[in-house]
């Protein structure tokens, strides 16, 4: 018996894993190719509690292997959903590509508490914040999101991510969070709309591809306390959100 076959090394190496990160994560990877097949993605990612315990490779090899079977083949500009919900403290997975789905509960992933959280690393220039932060980071660019989550939470921050208004919604119906960071422009809505639908929370900033006065007045009208034109520096991002928490 191999040390990967051992239930006593699975065991050891055993830890909490995100599954909707670990999901993103793989959609990114493989963002490319569903590109090129003119292929679309929608996120449904309702599991309350997506943490499951397990080796990370050894479900990330399960997912990427799910999605691949699913994916070859479709056709062209066929749409794949990929879903989660919480059934008895499980994370029930769905993926549905045309006519073919996917669907199984990770019921050897035992679900548990997210772990707690790891010492932060933070460079020398990052705000020293008293306690973790929470943000809310909203894009229809998977690739934005994974990008501001990166830098964010290498500065010290808990980052939430959606890439639809719909998403969005269902992440501040679960999580709470502390500022809101969104494109204007959402796939399904916009977030004005957002903003509307989350009852204006005081710390919002817009992202925008816009600048004129007219959309400047509409944003602030939202809501939105700080607005920031694309392409925005991190430097400048970074400022904005500090600026908004002093003010809490």
């Amino acid at each position: 018996m191999n040390a990967r076959t051992d239930p006593k090394t699975r065991e050891a190496r055993a830890s909490s894993v995100d599954v909707h990160a670990l999901l993103r994560e793989i959609l990114l990877d493989k963002k490319a190719s569903i590109i090129a097949a003119g292929q679309q993605v929608s996120l449904e990612l309702n599991a309350r509690r997506p943490h499951v315990k397990g080796e990370r490779d050894t479900l990330r090899e399960f997912l990427d292997h799910g999605l691949d079977t699913l994916l070859t083949g479709a056709a062209q500009g066929t749409r794949l959903v990929v879903g989660t919900v919480t059934i008895d403290h499980r994370v029930k997975l769905r993926m549905v590509c045309g006519e073919r789905s996917f669907e199984t509960e990770l019921s050897t992933f035992i679900n548990t508490d997210p772990p707690a959280p790891s010492p932060l690393v933070v460079a020398p220039s990052a705000p020293v914040l008293a306690g973790t932060r929470t943000v809310l980071v909203v894009d229809d660019d998977i690739d934005t999101v994974a990008l501001l989550r990166r830098v964010l939470e290498r500065r010290g921050y808990e980052v939430l991510g959606a890439t639809s208004l719909a998403e969005a919604l269902m992440v501040a119906g679960t999580q709470s969070f502390d500022v809101l960071i969104s494109d204007v422009g959402l796939p399904d809505g916009s977030g004005v709309e957002l903003m509307d639908r989350l009852g204006r929370p005081h710390h919002a900033i817009a992202l925008t591809g816009v600048s004129s006065e007219e959309d400047i007045a509409r944003i602030r009208a939202a809501g939105f306390r700080q607005h920031l034109t694309k392409p925005v520096s991190l430097t400048t991002l970074e400022s904005a959100i500090s600026e908004l928490l002093k003010s809490a």
